[in-house]
C-alpha cells in the first residue's frame, strides 16, 4: 500500500497543532482572571478623560481592568457552530467620544500568520473584526478590523450581508504579540458614524465580531451567524447605551452624516483623507477634510 507523505505530514501537523492548542488554553486558565461570558445588555460607560487609553494593542491601562470580559465564539467557517478551540476575550466600553475595543486571543505563538499590507487589502492572516450597526434596527452597519501586524481594514454593511471597503473612517487600531497569542485596541469616535436622533438619549447599537484563525483556515464569530444563513445585519445582538453619545444633530455628526456606499456604486480611490459616512440613499457625499475646507460645500457623486 501506497502511503502519501504529504497527507500523513499535515495529520500529524493537525495533532501537533491541537495539543498545543490545548496547552495554551490550559495555561491561559491557569495565568488569566478574566471571567469571560456573554455579552452585557447595557456596555460600560467611562469619562474620557478617566481612559487615558492609549492604542498600541497592549491592555495594560487601567481603565481596562474593570470591564468584565466576554467571550463564546462559535465556528463559522466552515459551517460547524462548534466552539471555537481557542479563547477570544473581548472587553468594549464607551465614552461621549467613541467606542472602545479590545481582544485578548490565546493561540500557540508559532502559528500566528503576520502579514503586512496596504489598508483594506484582504490576505490570509489572522484577523480580528468588529462590526457595529449604529441604527439598531438593522438598517446599515460599520465594520472595523486589525490584523497582526498593525494593518486596518475598515467598510460598511448593508442588509443583509453587503459588504463593501469603499468607505474609511478616521479611526485607531493596533495589534500585539504576547506570550499566549496576540491581543488587539481600537478606538472607534462616534463622530464618524451616523447615529439616528434619540429623544431620551438612550440608544442601542448591534455588535458582531469575528476572528481569523489563519494557520487553521477557520473562522470564529460571536455571535454565531454562517453565511449559509440569510439573515446577517438584522440579527445582530442590541446593547443599550447611555445619554453620552453624540445627537444626529450635533457639530460633529453634522460633519460625518454623509451616505453609506451602496454595494452597486463603485466610488474612485481618494486622493486624500474622506470624512463619509451615513444612512443609503442613490448618491453619496465626499468632503476631504482639512482646516480650510471642512466646512465647505460637499460634492455630490452619483
Amino acid at each position: 500500500m501506497t502511503i502519501n507523505p504529504l497527507a500523513v505530514e499535515r495529520t500529524s501537523f493537525k495533532r501537533l497543532w491541537l495539543i498545543r492548542i490545548g496547552l495554551a488554553a490550559l495555561f491561559a486558565g491557569l495565568s488569566s482572571n478574566l471571567q469571560a461570558s456573554g455579552l452585557p445588555d447595557t456596555l460600560p460607560m467611562r469619562i474620557e478623560l478617566d481612559t487615558r487609553i492609549i492604542i498600541d494593542g497592549v491592555i495594560d491601562e487601567p481603565a481596562w481592568q474593570n470591564i468584565n470580559a466576554f467571550s463564546g465564539f462559535k465556528v463559522i467557517s466552515p459551517d460547524t457552530l462548534a466552539d471555537a478551540p481557542l479563547e477570544t476575550n473581548i472587553k468594549m466600553f464607551y465614552t461621549e467620544r467613541g467606542l472602545y475595543f479590545s481582544a485578548l486571543m490565546t493561540q500557540p505563538p508559532e502559528t500566528l500568520i503576520e502579514r503586512l499590507s496596504a489598508r483594506d487589502r484582504f490576505v490570509n492572516r489572522d484577523r480580528i473584526s468588529l462590526s457595529v450597526d449604529t441604527s439598531g434596527t438593522g438598517l446599515y452597519a460599520y465594520w472595523f478590523a486589525v490584523n497582526l501586524g498593525g494593518s486596518l481594514m475598515d467598510g460598511t454593511i448593508l442588509p443583509e450581508r453587503q459588504y463593501s471597503s469603499n468607505w474609511d473612517g478616521p479611526w485607531r487600531g493596533a495589534s500585539q504579540r504576547t506570550e499566549t497569542g496576540w491581543s488587539v485596541e481600537m478606538m472607534l469616535p462616534w463622530s464618524m458614524m451616523t447615529l439616528p436622533a434619540s429623544e431620551s438619549g438612550d440608544r442601542d447599537i448591534g455588535i458582531y465580531i469575528q476572528r481569523a484563525a489563519a494557520s487553521l483556515d477557520e473562522d470564529w464569530a460571536y455571535p454565531g451567524l454562517p453565511r449559509t444563513q440569510n439573515r446577517f445585519l438584522s440579527r445582530f445582538p442590541k446593547q443599550k447605551l447611555g445619554t453620552s453619545t453624540p445627537s444626529s444633530n450635533s457639530p460633529s455628526t453634522l460633519m460625518s452624516r454623509r451616505i453609506l456606499m451602496r454595494s452597486t456604486i463603485q466610488a474612485p480611490k481618494r486622493l486624500g483623507s474622506i470624512y463619509s459616512g451615513g444612512p443609503p440613499r442613490p448618491f453619496r457625499l465626499q468632503a476631504p477634510l482639512t482646516p480650510t475646507s471642512a466646512m465647505l460645500s460637499p460634492i455630490m457623486l452619483w
